[in-house]
């Protein structure tokens, strides 16, 4: 992740800078590869699931919103993984 809301979200400490270049670097590259090889419409379909479902909870708790989205979130890569 290229913030701290991650750890901060489970109470873990950041990573060093030099690890988070790493991994941004690395998880840039292979969500490239992978959305390169997806059907537009794996990725866009779900998402827009997910949009209607965030405004049909009528929240807008900061906390909520971003534990649903970063479950959507790691669904998706999940999803792209399992298709390589």
């Amino acid at each position: 992740m290229e913030t701290t809301d991650l750890a901060d979200m489970f109470g873990l400490p950041p990573t060093s800078d030099d690890v988070a270049c790493i991994e941004i670097a690395e998880s840039h590259a292979a969500i490239k590869a992978l959305v390169n090889t997806l059907p537009s419409e794996a990725v866009i379909g779900p998402a827009t699931d997910m949009a209607k479902l965030i405004v049909a909870m009528q929240t807008t708790d900061e906390d909520t919103l971003a534990a649903w989205l970063l479950s959507y979130t790691l669904a998706i890569i999940s999803m792209m993984r399992s298709l390589e």
